[in-house]
């Protein structure tokens, strides 16, 4: 027994390892495959091999990126840093200046950095702000200008406060007899003759066009100078690349790989052979089938002989039982996720090697590849912020955009009305209604009349005739028997039976479904203006001009930040990632859509596309089980037979002779053949209830089924349209991201550690010194040239510090791919580095360009100020040395050809009318000659007017203040005194 136990275990144990003997060696086929296809087809998507990768600082798909970024690191510290040395310049006075002399009164050569940087950044190490802005120079020149003592005497000329704190201004000087000559000739002299012109001329065409072409009309207060920024980025080590291939596709080529390998094919030399993998593999899946059908036509299974024996004599075997019939296929209703049609399972060793074909190629077709930085990979460069400034200045008129003439006295009204309405009304509705009514009406009337005669009918006759002769009688004799359907006899029997079946259906199958989706935007603007020609005899033509904006553009670099960058991970290309990415992050991608058109398939992958799935699934259910249950009704309904047994039943085989027999059995048969007619009709209405239900099954499956798949067509638009535009919307995803989410996920990502083995700084005096510094009397310019020397051969494993050490996490300044952008909490030697052209110890930094920190204007403004600021501090020479260098400097300015600010004309939505009126009068001669004499009227009377205002002045200066437009004067004189008194 216990040898039987242990033969039985070492049996067991026996097979345990021939089975990992099997799996060992499927498996180490199926890595041999996998391998040598993967790097085929990696080698075609990305178009560099494995080695090429690495001297491109491309990390292939499944590989970290921390080894290609660390020595990419190493190489650029090797090439690009350590041998290279960087200028910019630092403005020192006289005496910092001597502090970096050698005895011979020369400037020092690598100065420690520890010495010198604190000028170069103007503040210690623990002063030291990361970002660096620029302040403007014509700001701190005019304001120290501006700048006024508290406790200095005002000069003189300023005006004082009244002593007696009134406010008021002085009260008026009483008028008296010699002012009068000084008061009326300044009312006499503005009179002028009437042959004078008063009004200027008509205007002219020309007139018109010089005070267009000459118009320019000043802003108002509300017009402020609006500011821009825009960023220049400067990257320190090379970028590192990885291609994110979508992992569908993979999988499906090595599967099916596997599977050609499996049916005898070689894939791995087919595609060693061909460059192109797809043309490769589509080849080796034709040779296998065109083998796969040679030996099925061949029928290797069982060759027999001629004399139906074995080729080794054996007898014939039994024939082998029939084939199971194929399983129907019946695809899914959508293939996860959402795409609506059936493909191959990638996982499913058993699909054709034909699906899996089709499969790739259908993935192919696609965008199955995103180019990005590696996820996870991390650089150090400088965020360089420049700003523009826009100054209005005036408003100009441009083109002529209508014209309109109108005749004498002539009004017309121009109305203009824009009205914008929007729309939307989208009814979906479904009125199936089905009426079937089925009457049936069915009255058998039977009437019999008996009349005692001898007559019968029947369907048969049979009848003998012959001769007798009886002695007293002779003659023939004719014997007849007749029966039918319908017999007639001498005796009358009248039998009336009525029966009368109604059976009466009615299916009413209504189904009603209206969804109404209505959105109105309705915007309405009504502007009107009346224009009129006031003129009776000249025509007007209203010019309309369209107003333009002129502004002043300028720009100057304003900020310089320090920045890290960390590469985010960006979905896979395959579409499950993409569905995920789409419902996840649906009310994002709903705010920054780019094109409406896909809001309703969003709307449908995130909130309906899983029921309808289901619902479609429940709909396919149903039919099939209708299908089932009208099958069986035509298999049970046979109404040729009932009929026929009926039939039988009736006329029957029997014999008898026995009117009330037959009668009886008459009646019999007659109620089987009702029943028989009444089980048919039930068969009928069951068959034609069951149609309409199938009818209405498949109609309700198929629309439910249109509508999902147009929606699903939608849904696969739009997860092109994503591909598409990945980075836009995953930038905008990373934007909505909360920032504690964001500081926890990238807290620990690792970023090398950059330290200086050697930093110095050497000085020298320029041979130019740019037009960007503006250095104050009495201080140097000198240049300097940085020389930084960083550790090399950084491991990630030794040489790294966290991403949260270096960088502030919690202020994200932007994107760059799927670079995400942070300030550094400290400058770091490479950084510093890179700054080094940048800074300025007096405006914090200046453009490395050397015009372009100035326009015209703003340095004309601020040679003035700065010499105001400095006539009475300098003696004359130096004085005059100050101002033939800025005149210098503005010559430079002015010469140079890109000059940094422009004009730029930005047109309005408002016009400008200019009327044109007509130069020939439309009166008859005869109403001119009167409206010449009219005027020539007037003018006397004007003339008699103002000579009439002449004697008045003469009257005043003759010292007669008498009224003159009295009628009547009495003057009592002698008279002692006049006392008038009250009556």
């Amino acid at each position: 027994m216990k040898q039987a136990i242990d033969y039985h275990v070492a049996i067991a144990a026996e097979g345990k390892t021939i089975a990992a003997q099997q799996v060992d060696a499927v498996r180490a086929n199926a890595q041999q495959i996998d391998s040598a296809v993967e790097g085929k087809l990696l080698e075609s998507f990305t178009g560099v091999s494995a080695a090429e990768a690495a001297q491109l600082n491309i990390v292939l798909p499944g590989d970290q990126p921390q080894p290609t970024v660390w020595n990419t690191v190493n190489r650029t510290i090797e090439q690009k840093v350590n041998p290279s040395t960087i200028a910019g310049y630092v403005v020192l006075s006289e005496q910092e200046a001597d502090r970096f002399k050698d005895a011979n009164g020369n400037f020092r050569d690598h100065i420690p950095a520890d010495e010198i940087e604190q000028y170069i950044f103007q503040a210690d190490d623990a002063q030291r702000t990361v970002t660096i802005l620029r302040s403007d120079p014509v700001a701190a020149a005019c304001r120290a200008k501006s700048a006024s003592d508290p406790l200095s005497t005002p000069p003189a000329g300023t005006p004082t406060p009244d002593p007696a704190g009134n406010g008021q201004p002085p009260a008026d000087q009483p008028l008296t007899a010699q002012d009068l000559p000084k008061f009326i000739g300044r009312l006499v002299a503005p009179i002028v003759a009437p042959e004078e012109a008063l009004i200027p001329a008509r205007p002219t065409a020309a007139d018109v066009e010089s005070s267009i072409g000459a118009l320019q009309v000043a802003g108002g207060p509300a017009d402020v100078t609006a500011f821009y920024d825009f960023h220049q980025f400067q990257i320190a080590f090379d970028y590192v690349w990885q291609q994110a291939i979508d992992d569908g596709v993979l999988e499906t080529a090595k599967t099916l790989c596997r599977q050609l390998a499996d049916q005898g094919g070689d894939p791995v030399t087919a595609l060693n052979g061909n460059r192109k993998p797809l043309a490769a593999l589509r080849s080796e899946v034709a040779h296998v089938a065109a083998a796969q059908q040679s030996l099925q036509t061949a029928g290797i299974a069982y060759r027999l002989a001629p004399n139906g024996h074995q080729p080794n004599g054996g007898p014939e075997p039994p024939d082998p039982p029939p084939p199971p019939p194929p399983p129907v296929h019946k695809p899914p209703i959508v293939r996860p996720p959402f795409v609506g049609v059936s493909v191959a399972d990638p996982g499913n060793t058993s699909a054709e090697p034909g699906d899996l074909l089709a499969e790739l190629e259908e993935a192919l077709s696609e965008r199955y590849s995103f180019e990005v930085f590696a996820p996870g990979s991390t650089n150090f460069g400088l965020l360089v912020t420049y700003r523009q400034r826009w100054d209005p200045i005036t408003y100009q008129v441009g083109n002529l955009a209508k014209t309109l003439t109108l005749a004498p006295k002539e009004t017309r009204k121009v109305t203009s009305k824009r009205t914008v309405r929007v729309e939307r009304s989208v009814k979906e509705m479904e009125d199936n209604q089905r009426n079937r009514r089925d009457e049936i009406t069915d009255t058998m009337r039977d009437e019999a009349e008996v009349v005692r005669r001898a007559q019968q009918k029947t369907s048969f006759s049979m009848s003998a005739k012959g001769s007798y002769d009886v002695g007293f009688a002779d003659g023939d004799s004719t014997t007849s028997l007749g029966r039918d359907a319908d017999s007639s006899s001498q005796e009358t029997k009248k039998t009336f039976h009525e029966a009368v079946l109604k059976a009466a259906q009615e299916f009413r199958d209504e189904r009603k479904l209206e969804v109404e989706t209505r959105s109105v935007d309705e915007l309405e603007t009504t502007d009107s203006v009346e224009l009129s020609n006031p003129n009776d005899e000249l025509t007007v033509t209203y010019l309309f001009y369209e107003l333009q904006r002129r502004f002043r553009v300028s720009e100057h670099i304003h900020r310089l930040t320090p920045v890290v960058l960390v590469a985010l991970e960006v979905p896979n290309p395959n579409r499950d990632a993409i569905d995920r990415v789409l419902l996840t992050h649906s009310w994002v991608i709903n705010r920054v859509l780019l094109d409406d058109r896909y809001r309703p398939a969003l709307d449908y992958l995130c909130t309906r596309v899983v029921g309808d799935e289901l619902a479609l699934q429940a709909l396919a259910t149903k039919v099939e089980q209708v299908r089932l249950a009208r099958a069986g009704a035509v298999a049970s309904k046979d109404s040729e037979g009932i009929f026929d047994e009926a039939w039988d039943a009736i006329v029957g085989s029997s014999t008898t002779n026995d009117p009330q027999s037959a009668q009886i059995m008459q009646d019999a048969a007659k109620d089987a053949y009702d029943r028989a007619v009444q089980e048919e009709k039930d068969l009928r209405m069951r068959l034609d209830a069951e149609t309409v239900a199938l009818s209405a099954a498949t109609d309700a499956y198929a629309k439910a089924q249109a509508e999902h798949v147009n929606y699903v067509l939608q849904i696969a638009a739009l997860r092109a349209h994503f591909k598409a535009n990945v980075l836009f919307y995953m930038q905008a995803i990373w934007s909505f991201t909360y920032r504690d989410e964001t500081f926890f996920s990238l807290c620990n990502v690792k970023v090398p550690k950059l330290t200086a083995a050697q930093k110095t700084y050497s000085l020298k005096v320029p041979d130019h010194v740019p037009l960007s510094i503006t250095p104050t009397p009495g201080r140097v310019v000198l240049e300097v040239d940085a020389d930084l020397q960083l550790n090399t051969n950084l491991t990630p494993d030794q040489d790294f510090v966290t991403l949260a050490e270096v960088a502030d996490l919690d202020n994200a300044l932007g994107f760059k791919g799927n670079y995400m952008i942070f300030p550094l909490r400290e400058s770091n030697p490479l950084t510093d580095f890179m700054m080094t052209p940048y800074l300025d110890s007096e405006l914090g930094i200046h453009d490395p360009d050397e015009l372009g920190s100035w326009t015209p204007e703003d340095f004309a403004q601020y040679a003035r100020c700065l010499q105001d600021q400095l006539k009475d501090q300098l003696s004359d020479s130096d004085f005059a040395a100050l101002q033939s260098q800025l005149r210098d400097q503005y010559k430079q300015i002015v010469s140079n050809p890109a000059l940094l600010n422009d004009t730029v004309i930005v047109p309005t939505s408002s016009l400008y009318i200019e009327a044109l009126p007509g130069a020939h009068p439309l009166l008859e001669n005869f109403k001119l000659e009167h409206r010449a004499i009219d005027v020539q009227r007037a003018k006397a009377d004007t003339r008699k007017v103002e000579m009439e205002n002449l004697r008045y002045a003469a009257r005043i200066l003759d010292a007669q203040l008498t009224d003159p437009e009295i009628d009547k004067q009495v003057v009592v004189e002698g008279a002692a005194g006049v006392t008038v008194t009250d009556t």
